[in-house]
């Protein structure tokens, strides 16, 4: 057990401090997802408002692909994707 904690710690001493945050927020979704607690991510993580959404840049970014006919389409599967990663 000792192996995986200083494993772990080093691999943290590697993050910056906005990756530390999300690693944060996944121990304590972890650490409190059976008691239904809400965890004090909730307060670390900004809020993205419909504003800063737009002035993101995300808003039309895959307009120039010509790869994509259905961006709809593109982005479930992109979820789909993203939900069967294992996380090692």
């Amino acid at each position: 057990m000792q192996n995986l904690k200083e494993h772990i710690s080093e691999k943290l001493s590697q993050l910056s401090e906005s990756e530390l945050r999300e690693v944060l927020a996944f121990v304590e979704y972890i650490a409190n997802k059976e008691d239904g607690k809400k965890a004090s991510y909730d307060l670390i993580r900004p809020k993205l408002t419909a504003r800063k959404l737009l002035n993101s840049g995300l808003i039309g970014i895959w307009k120039d692909r010509t790869d994509i006919t259905d961006s709809s389409k593109f982005a479930r599967k992109l979820r789909e994707q993203a939900q069967k990663r294992t996380i090692l």
